[in-house]
């Protein structure tokens, strides 16, 4: 008895050292199989995740609603917060998710760092020292990396919005990043002098804008150290997708006569490898995000329009197209 049970205890020391058991095989832990962003692959729901960047945390949240089907390759849409917002206000006021919802497409709802005692931000000033000195292209173009990883993402389907500060930055990417962002939707934004001055897309791209004529925030007709005037951001993306020279204009419906804003929309067409440029002017409306039923100061809200179903419906019409 005494030499069977030696022997069985040799041949399992045997076998563990072999490793033949769980034994320390951190490469089979399910806590190593977890991602560095603290989200599972294919996860549904309202999600908090990071990454390090530039070894700084920067986190986003992200929204993946219970449509999605993993089996099919779907849209992405990045919603960018306002100067000194963040990602949960802006997932809330810019609101996608009951579009998500019925169409299946993933929201992403990045957070901007705070730098030089500024609130929450996005650095679309080419890190000069204006406002922040962070990489936040560098930090997108890896975020988009890092869904394609956790999820079954169109690459030719990645889109960017956002509002006020979020809006510059969203035309930042479209300068800079522009080899993988398909169209870009800004609300009550513009692009600052230095993205202007630096920028030079590879290819054309659709752009939409949305803006209050009593915007008092980010004025229509701009000045020189926030950004472009509106008919200055238009004329030039206008130019670069070889649009033409005269645009279609239209009134937008006055579907709220009571909300003391009506709308026109300028169209840019037989553009580029079929892009467009599209710019909505709200008379009436101010620094605000049309169809949320917010009110900022004392300007209104043009609520003839939805803006996120518009913005949607833009975006669905446009693929990259090296």
């Amino acid at each position: 008895m005494r030499t069977k049970l030696i022997l069985k205890l040799f041949v399992i020391i045997l076998i563990s050292s072999c490793g033949g058991g769980s034994g320390n095989d951190s490469s089979q832990s399910p806590i190593n199989q977890m991602p560095p962003s603290g989200i599972s692959p294919n996860q549904k729901g309202t999600l908090d995740g990071y990454l390090q960047h530039n070894g700084i945390r920067r986190e986003f949240i992200l929204y993946v609603p219970q449509s999605y089907n993993q089996s099919n390759p779907t849209s992405v849409i990045f919603n960018f917060h306002g100067f000194g917002s963040n990602a949960f206000e802006q997932m809330n006021y810019g609101d996608f998710r009951n579009l998500a919802d019925e169409n299946g497409f993933i929201i992403a709802h990045p957070q901007g760092t705070t730098t030089y005692g500024n609130g929450p931000h996005w650095n679309n000033w080419n890190g000069d020292g204006g406002t922040s000195n962070q990489d936040d292209i560098g930090f997108i173009d890896a975020l988009i990396s890092l869904l394609q990883t956790l999820y079954n993402i169109d690459d030719q389907r990645v889109y960017s919005t956002g509002m006020s500060n979020g809006g510059f930055f969203s035309y930042h990417l479209a300068c800079n990043l522009g080899a993988r962002i398909a169209a870009v939707a800004s609300v009550t934004g513009t692009m600052s002098p230095q993205t202007y001055s630096s920028c030079s897309p590879t290819r054309p791209i659709s752009v939409m804008q949305m803006h209050g004529l009593q915007d008092s925030v980010v004025p229509f007709l701009g000045f020189p150290s926030l950004g472009l005037s509106q008919t200055d951001l238009m004329e030039f993306w206008a130019a670069h997708n070889n649009c033409n020279s005269q645009p279609d204009i239209s009134l937008v419906d006055d579907l709220a006569p009571n909300d003391g804003s009506t709308g026109v929309k300028t169209s840019y067409i037989n553009c580029d490898k079929g892009t467009s440029v599209e710019f909505f002017l709200f008379d009436g409306a101010g620094h605000t995000w049309p169809g949320t039923g917010n009110k900022a100061g004392s300007n209104s809200v043009n609520m003839d329009i939805d803006g996120v179903t518009e913005i949607y419906n833009f975006f669905k019409k446009n693929v990259l197209n090296p």
